[in-house]
């Protein structure tokens, strides 16, 4: 009765690659046996149905039954199979061997009948007969799932013990029947793979885990139908000098002509490590040691090759290694590939395969000589080279894909091949490889590594839920004060995961990330990775036409954003708005069976930071945002049908949240980062999470990151250098912290910060950097809790490096940082300060070597390694590597590379460097036209194509090329020439145009017109020497002592001209001259900025430049800002002039400050100093915009709703100063009538409305006074110079002066601000105040006229305690630095303890 067997792990691999190409060929293999002498057929055919009915495996079919692969045993029937004659006698005797080769390979293109059989053929071929007598050729043809080549070598000696039994060269007792069946062997494997197994894999895996991927001679190539042959034998002479040079070695032939191989390939391949395939028979030890059957198995071996030492060292190594894994031969070669993903393409196991057969005695036929002719081996994936010694010679043949080789490359490899053992034979045992083998690599070409891993890269999210469980209430993220514990941030991931599910994210799932930097925006971040979808980041401050591009790229499943950002956004994309919604949890609830639960006063250090605001029971809406024509494409369940807008904290509570990340494979994709692209568009650069694993392993060995360190996160989101500081913070326990804008106003402010935050980490780009260091000095210092920077992006300056250097304490370590996107973030870094920092040489600063994990080797034109201190492209090498570039095949294909030196997968960053001795990578250039500037990679191309999209630009422009320009200054700048005969449209038209399309950093500086593009030997554009033109003058330009248009131009002017040369290159520079008509961006703010204030010794923010763009402006306005202390409106402000401007964003309950009788609130912008975590917004008189109110009753209804559209319910905080203390009183009892609690009524130096009974209406003047105030003339602002009025025209001209945050008002716009202002005053007047029920504190001046009012005069209009603070300033002054200040710091004492 037939028994079914499962399939051996040896057999399920050969089942597979035969359904995969069913009626390919390539799995049969064939042994030719000549036989020469008085054969008896007859005699032969009875042993041969013996043997071949004994062999259980070739009488198995193969199948699939209920979803396992099984081989089902058949019965052995004689009638099954019959021996085939051939007769070829009639045929020249000459040609009859070659015939009979022709007719046995046309027999080996017989489809293949896994399932239905047979599964083997036997041909007997008669040859004419010789001078030595008949001649017969048994060809015996089995497909390789059945027998490997010792079940051939068992079977045929089998058939010949039966032949010799029956013609009475033998006795009959010589050979038993087997008693061992098939069965046995399968369950021997079977117990192997259950019980030993493990033991083996790890030991592979240890072995295996840092070794490169094998190189091979030759590109891969898919398993082809045929194999390509290069065959031949060497006399017997030649296997005795092989045995003799081995036995000078003290080893066997094998382990000699292995090591030789080794360093064949390793001479022809360039590289220093080689991986061979060894077949093993896996049968040492085993049942299946008499069985025929299919059980071998190829062994990895990895030999390093040192070219300085000779064959002796060489062979050691060789034997070493194979005695350490000789008994762990069993474990499959098959499963290894699997688990070290190096299943196909160029990553694979082994290289070629090197088959050494024992020394080859043919089966005795009793009186007939038998003499064996391989036929085929089965299908051959790369190169198989097979050697087997014989009483007449040696075969040494050479089998190959013919895909990937060609019959005159196989045949002189194999040719080169027996040259080199020649060669290695007849030397000495101590000459060097390199002497022997020229084109081995010698020392210095070898890769460039760093340690290895420890242990196997944790992915991001396994290591986040580590840093949850073993520190639950440390503080995971802080933005303004407002922290998220690890525990709650878990919760809040763990909620909006769910979410996200429910609007199909899966793996793979794309997720547009539009969000501004905020703690919601790492929830969400965190989230798509739980949901198992990847992440796109978009800049909210790139150009429309930008954002449209990466989305109709990208095409994500959803889009992540803020309902202020609709427009941006694709009608035909679903939109989920997380406005005002934030799925963080009440702390201590939430927590699901075996989660965190932290109780309010379980949350540790919190020392600065408030905790989460309650959420409101019901949540705040979003939406998914989908229009009517696509809602069926958007929508995934009839549950999200309608509305489009629906109860998001509900749908939470309703669903579970998902407490566990969505199941992904390690390669899944984690985000894609779009970087310029050569073609005019970016390209999405595709990042793995087990590339994500891989780099943040080897960082966080680099940077020695603890739980103790606060990291600051300083990147924009759709820079990878974000991935850097949010996923290696919270993977290893350490605190994030995002900065807000207002910490770049200038480098002190930036410090002072840090200083606050205690940052121990921070993550710059190098331009930022550069100007940090300007900026050190005796007053401006690093703060002493800061003990790693990280800087990259662009070149670091050597001169910047010193400075650092000489400022900072030795402590201090300071990472020079590269890597492209490509590599995941960063892929090298040097340490250029602290106690283990490199020594500098030149101007030229390291970027060092590879992180923990990843090698780098660097290469020519031909991506050959070239020797150590010659210049080459640089080429990474690692785990960390990126995917592709998303659905840009070309462009992946030219920058993944498989390196022909080490056959590893490799990415070409079209960066030119050198190896220094002490084995630093030097940064030398570009090998392309790409340029960085602002940490931005630009490609000329994108903005090229950009440019000439410029309305009637391509009728006039022959050409146009854009470079990349270093000024003297070490500032960089685009500049743009463009070739044509017509005046150039203006600079600032040009940049308006090209900021629609592309980023602000890559937006040229400069635009020159020229009368043709200079051209090189090759007729290319002379992009070198473009990038020198202009340079010269600008270098060269003297110290400016007047203006372009010959005025002279005073000190304070002639410091800032020098100062934009130095950072812009311009020349010719007039008052008028726009800081940003003449190519500043934000970047080269802060440059200016901070050298000016550096120059000037005083702070000069950077907002200044936005305030004040012209030359003359900036002038006058630093000129006034050394004598008054005025106000300006936030610089985020869309509209300064708002009723409700919004002055600082954070958590919690806002702080709302009504205007005084000017009708402006950027008299509180000071407060945000003090109160870093409070929301802040300033109430404004409508009547600046608008038509004024005509009672002051509709005043307070008015501000009363626009506090409401931001904050629904209390606890409301209210502040007024003057007047505005009034109407802050007034919203406060109102607020209290509608059944709101207000926790805070303050006020500055404000009065009731009595105080104004009897007195004269509001005039003209009394506006202007008020006007003047704003910037700040602090009530003194009517009078000149010399003390007496001014006039009214005097006053209004006064208001307008350079500088002044008025200057560029019209006269309608002044009159309009003026007669609100009186309106805001008579309005007051009519207050009649109500009662408030609760405690009021009161900021009182103390520098008053003896005939001020009274403070008590609040008490008829308070119910409750009245407290008062002394500030020493004036009742006009009050919001002057100093004054305002005292304020916000006792403000913060009960707001923010």
């Amino acid at each position: 009765m037939p028994q079914r067997l499962p399939l051996s792990a040896a057999q399920l691999g050969i089942w597979l690659g035969q359904q995969l190409d069913p009626h390919s060929p390539a799995y049969w293999t064939a042994e030719a046996i000549e036989l020469r002498g008085p054969l008896d057929p007859v005699v032969f055919e009875a042993a041969l149905r013996r043997a071949i009915d004994e062999c259980e495996a070739l009488h198995m079919r193969y199948g699939m039954d209920e979803a396992e692969d099984m081989q089902v045993w058949q019965v052995p029937a004689p009638h099954r199979w019959s021996l085939h004659c051939v007769d070829l006698t009639d045929s020249d005797a000459s040609l009859a061997w070659d015939i009979a080769r022709r007719w046995m390979n046309k027999d080996l293109q017989t489809p293949a009948e896994l399932a239905q059989g047979p599964l083997f053929a036997t041909t007997l071929l008669r040859l004419p007969d010789t001078a030595q007598g008949a001649r017969h050729v048994w060809l015996l043809r089995v497909h390789h799932v059945a027998l490997d080549g010792f079940g051939y070598a068992l079977l045929q000696r089998r058939v010949a013990a039966l032949y010799a039994i029956a013609t009475g060269a033998a006795q009959p007792d010589a050979l038993a029947r087997p008693r061992v069946s098939l069965a046995a062997v399968v369950a021997e494997a079977q117990d192997y793979q259950r019980q030993a197994s493990e033991r083996d894999r790890d030991f592979w895996l240890a072995r295996l885990a840092a070794t490169p991927v094998p190189v091979t001679l030759a590109p891969p190539a898919a398993v082809a139908h045929r194999v390509q042959r290069a065959r031949g034998a060497l006399d017997a002479a030649a296997f005795t000098r092989w045995q003799a040079a081995a036995q000078t070695c003290a080893a066997d032939w094998a382990a000699w002509l292995i090591a030789a191989t080794a360093a064949w390939l390793a001479q022809q391949t360039r590289t220093t490590e080689v991986t061979l395939g060894l077949p093993v028979m896996g049968r040492l030890g085993s049942v299946g040691l008499s069985v025929p059957c299919m059980a071998m198995n190829i062994v990895p071996l990895h030999v390093r090759i040192d070219a300085t030492q000779g064959m002796a060292a060489l062979v050691k190594t060789v034997l070493a290694e194979m005695r350490s894994m000789r008994p762990h031969q069993r474990y499959r070669y098959e499963w290894l590939r699997h688990e070290l993903a190096r299943v196909a393409g160029p990553r694979r196991l082994f290289g070629p395969v090197i088959n050494l057969m024992p020394f080859e005695r043919p089966p005795a036929f009793g009186a007939v000589q038998a003499l064996s002719h391989p036929v085929s081996a089965g299908p051959v994936e790369d190169l198989s080279i097979t050697i087997a010694p014989g009483p007449d010679g040696v075969r040494l043949d050479f089998e190959a894909n013919p895909d990937a080789y060609a019959a005159d490359v196989l045949t002189a490899h194999r040719e080169a091949f027996v040259a080199a053992l020649a060669t290695l034979q007849r030397a000495a045992v101590d000459t060097p490889l390199a002497e022997l083998l020229p084109g081995l690599p010698a020392p210095g070409h070898a890769l460039i590594t760093s340690e290895a891993l420890p242990t196997p890269p944790q992915g991001v999210l396994a290591a986040f839920i580590e840093q949850v469980q073993t520190r639950p209430a440390r503080i995971a993220v802080e933005q303004d004060g407002v922290c998220l514990t690890y525990a709650e941030l878990l919760q809040a991931v763990q909620a909006l995961a769910a979410e996200l599910r429910t609007y199909g994210v899966v793996e793979e799932s794309r997720v547009a990330i539009l969000l501004p930097r905020s703690a919601q925006t790492i929830v969400a971040l965190l989230a798509v990775l739980w949901a198992g979808g990847a992440y796109v980041p978009l800049d909210p401050e790139s150009p429309d036409a930008r954002i449209a591009m990466v989305l109709e790229d990208a095409q994500p499943a959803l889009v992540l954003s803020l309902r202020a950002l609709a427009t941006r956004i694709s009608d035909e994309l679903p939109t989920l708005y997380l406005d005002g919604t934030s799925p963080l949890p009440r702390a201590g609830e939430g927590a699901g069976e075996g989660e965190a639960a932290i109780a309010p006063e379980g949350r540790a250090e919190l020392d600065g930071c408030s905790p989460l605001p309650q959420p409101p029971l019901r949540a705040p809406r979003s939406a998914l945002h989908c229009r009517p024509a696509t809602q069926a494409d958007c929508m995934q369940s009839e549950t999200l049908a309608t509305p489009h807008v629906r109860e998001r904290g509900e749908q939470v509570r309703d669903a579970e949240r998902m407490a566990e990340p969505l199941a992904v494979a390690d390669t899944a994709l984690a985000y894609i980062i779009y970087t310029s692209g050569s073609t005019g568009k970016p390209n999405g650069v595709m990042i793995g999470r087990d590339a994500l694993a891989h780099f943040l392993a080897g960082a966080r060995l680099r940077y020695a990151m603890t739980p103790e360190d606060r990291v600051l996160q300083f990147a924009p989101l759709h820079f990878d250098a974000s991935v850097e500081e949010i996923f290696l913070s919270l993977s290893c326990g350490a605190r994030l912290v995002l900065r807000n804008e207002a910490m770049l106003e200038s480098m002190p402010r930036f410090l002072a910060a840090c200083a606050a935050l205690q940052i121990s980490v921070l993550d710059l780009p190098t331009a930022f950097w550069h100007e940090l260091v300007y900026g050190l000095g005796t007053t401006t210092q690093l703060p002493e809790t800061i003990r790693l920077v990280i800087i990259g992006g662009e070149a670091a300056l050597a001169e910047r490096v010193t400075r650092w250097r000489a400022a900072v304490a030795p402590h201090v370590v300071l990472l020079n940082t590269y890597g492209p996107t490509e590599t995941t973030v960063i892929c090298t870094t040097a340490a250029l300060s602290g106690p283990d920092a490199i020594a500098l040489d030149g101007e030229a600063v390291p970027i060092g070597r590879p992180l923990p994990g990843l090698s780098a080797v660097v290469v020519d034109a031909a991506l050959r390694p070239v020797p150590r201190g010659e210049a080459g492209e640089l080429c990474m090498i690692g785990g960390a590597l990126a995917r592709a570039y998303f659905g840009r095949a070309e462009a992946t294909a030219k920058r993944f590379v498989t390196l022909a030196d080490s056959g590893r997968r490799a990415y070409r960053t079209g960066d030119r460097v050198s190896q220094r001795a002490d084995g630093q990578l030097v940064y030398l250039g570009r090998l392309d036209d790409e340029f960085k500037i602002s940490g931005y990679r630009v490609d000329p191309s994108e903005v090229e194509t950009a440019l000439l999209t410029y309305p009637g630009l391509r009728d006039v422009a022959s050409e146009v090329a854009v470079v990349g320009q270093q000024l003297a200054s070490g500032s960089k700048r685009l500049a743009a020439f463009i070739a044509c005969e017509a005046d150039l449209p203006a600079a600032r038209a040009l940049q308006a145009h090209l900021a629609t399309h592309l980023p602000a950093a890559a937006i040229p500086s400069a635009y020159l017109r020229i009368e043709r593009l200079p051209r090189n030997a090759n007729n290319k554009i002379d992009r070198g020497a473009l990038r020198r033109m202009g340079l010269d003058a600008a270098d060269a330009a003297p110290a400016a002592q007047s203006a372009a248009d010959g005025t002279p131009l005073s000190p304070l002017e002639q410091g800032i001209v020098s100062v934009w040369r130095e950072v812009l290159g311009a020349q010719d520079i007039a008052r008028d001259s726009d800081f940003f008509a003449l190519g500043g961006k934000s970047l080269q703010a802060i440059q200016v900025a901070n050298r000016l204030g550096v120059a000037l010794q005083r702070e000069v923010a950077v907002s200044s430049l936005f305030r004040h763009p012209t030359l003359g402006q900036l002038a006058v306005a630093l000129d006034v800002s050394e004598e008054l202390d005025g106000h300006a409106p936030p610089e985020q402000a869309s509209d300064p002039f708002a009723p409700l401007l919004r002055i600082q964003s954070g958590e919690g309950p806002a702080l709302f400050c009504v205007h005084p009788a000017e009708g402006l609130s950027w008299c509180y912008m000071g407060l945000a100093a003090q109160l870093r975590h409070t929301p802040i917004y300033g109430l404004q008189s409508r009547g600046i915009s608008a038509e004024s109110a005509t009672h002051i009753d509709e005043v307070i209804a008015d501000y009363s709703a626009l506090v409401r559209s931001v904050q629904p319910q209390g606890p409301y905080r209210f502040l007024g100063w003057s007047s505005g203390g009034g109407i802050a009183h007034a919203m406060a009892a109102r607020m209290q009538a509608e059944g709101e609690q207000v926790e805070l009524l303050a006020m500055m130096d404000a009065y009731p409305s009595d105080i104004w009974e009897g007195k004269p209406p509001p005039t003209e003047r009394d506006a202007l006074i008020v006007l003047l105030d704003v910037i700040g003339y602090a009530g003194k602002g009517h009078l000149g110079d010399d003390g007496h009025p001014l006039s009214l025209d005097a006053m209004r001209a006064r208001l307008q002066r350079p500088g002044s945050v008025f200057a560029d008002r019209d006269a309608a716009s002044l009159a309009r601000l003026t007669s609100q202002a009186i309106a805001s005053m008579s309005l007051y007047r009519g207050l009649r105040h109500p009662i408030f029920n609760g405690n009021l504190l009161f900021f009182h001046a103390t520098q008053r006229p003896a005939d001020a009012p009274d403070w008590l005069g609040w008490q008829p209009y308070v119910n409750g305690a009245l407290q008062r603070i002394d500030i020493d300033s004036t009742h006009n002054s009050m919001s002057q630095r100093a004054p305002l200040a005292h304020i916000g710091r006792e403000l913060a004492e009960r707001l923010e303890k």
